[in-house]
C-alpha cells in the first residue's frame, strides 16, 4: 500500500483506484491507486518493466481498466463509449518516446494532425495555429523542415508542439528526456516547467531519469513490480522508508570515481 500523501486537492484531474491489469494471463498491475492534482507535475517512476507505461496507457484510455477504476475530469473511463473517449482525447496531449513524428510529413504537417482530425478549422487558421505552437516551444520557422533535419531535442519539441495543438488540459510524457544529452535534457525540462506555469496545465511524466525528476516534479508515484509503493512529494520520496524508493535514489545518484 502506498505511503500517506501530503495535502492533495479533493478533486484530482485523474483519480486511479485499485487498478489491476493482466496481459496474456500474467498480472502486471496490482490494485494501483493514485491521484493526479490539477496544475502540478506528477512523475511516475520505477525500474524498467515495473508497469509505468501500462499505467500510462490505462490513463489514456488505450487499455480499458480490467479491474478498478480511472476517473479523468470526473468521468469514469470504464463507463465511457468509444465516441465519448474520442471526444475526451482533445483535452489530453501526449508526447511519446522519441517523439513519434511522421517522417514523410513536414514538421508543420505533423503539428497540424490533431487540428485536422478533431476540428473543422480552415487551412489558413490551422497554419496560423501550427506556427504559434512551434513558436511556443522555441521552434519558430521550422514548419517546412522534415523531422530528419532536426536534432534529437528539436524533434521532442516538435512533438510537444503537436501535443499542445488542441490546447489540452493535461499533458502526458513518456520518458521525455530519454536519449538526450544533459544540456538538451535540461533545456527540455525547463520548457516543460515554463509551459506548465504559463498554460496552467497538469503534467504526468513517466520517467526513470532522477536528474529530470528533481528538476520538474512536484510529486512522485513510485511503482515497484506492478504495485504503488509510494505517492507524495519529492521531499517525502527522498525520506521514504520503502526500500525500492530508497534504492532508486541511492543507485540513481552519480557515483564518484
Amino acid at each position: 500500500m502506498a505511503e500517506s500523501v501530503s495535502a492533495v486537492r479533493a478533486d484530482p484531474v485523474i483519480d486511479v483506484q485499485n487498478l489491476s491489469c493482466w496481459f496474456g494471463g500474467q498480472q502486471v498491475l496490482f490494485e494501483v491507486s493514485a491521484r493526479f492534482p490539477a496544475g502540478q507535475v506528477t512523475v511516475v517512476a520505477g525500474r524498467s518493466g515495473c508497469g509505468k507505461t501500462t499505467l500510462l496507457r490505462n490513463m489514456l484510455g488505450l487499455i480499458r481498466p480490467q479491474a478498478g477504476s480511472i476517473r479523468v475530469f470526473g468521468r469514469d473511463l470504464g463507463d465511457m463509449t468509444e465516441e465519448e473517449l474520442l471526444a475526451l482525447r482533445p483535452h489530453v496531449g501526449v508526447l511519446f518516446q522519441q517523439g513519434a513524428l511522421l517522417q514523410s510529413y513536414t514538421v508543420g504537417e505533423n503539428v497540424a494532425i490533431p487540428l485536422e482530425r478533431h476540428t473543422n478549422l480552415p487551412q489558413s487558421i490551422i497554419t496560423s495555429v501550427v506556427r504559434r505552437k512551434l513558436q511556443l516551444v522555441e521552434l519558430g520557422g521550422t514548419d517546412r523542415l522534415r523531422p530528419s533535419e532536426l536534432s534529437g531535442g528539436m524533434k521532442r519539441r516538435a512533438a510537444l508542439a503537436r501535443a499542445l495543438a488542441l490546447d489540452p488540459e493535461v499533458l502526458f510524457f513518456d520518458e521525455p528526456t530519454a536519449g538526450l544529452d544533459p544540456v538538451t535534457a535540461a533545456a527540455l525540462d525547463r520548457l516543460i516547467l515554463r509551459l506548465r506555469r504559463t498554460l496552467g496545465i497538469t503534467v504526468v511524466a513517466v520517467t526513470h531519469e532522477l536528474t529530470s525528476i528533481r528538476r520538474i516534479a512536484d510529486r512522485m508515484l513510485f511503482i515497484h513490480e506492478g504495485r504503488a509503493v509510494f505517492e507524495g512529494s519529492i521531499a517525502e520520496a527522498e525520506r521514504s522508508e520503502a526500500e525500492p524508493v530508497r534504492a532508486f535514489f541511492r543507485y540513481s545518484e552519480p557515483q564518484n570515481s
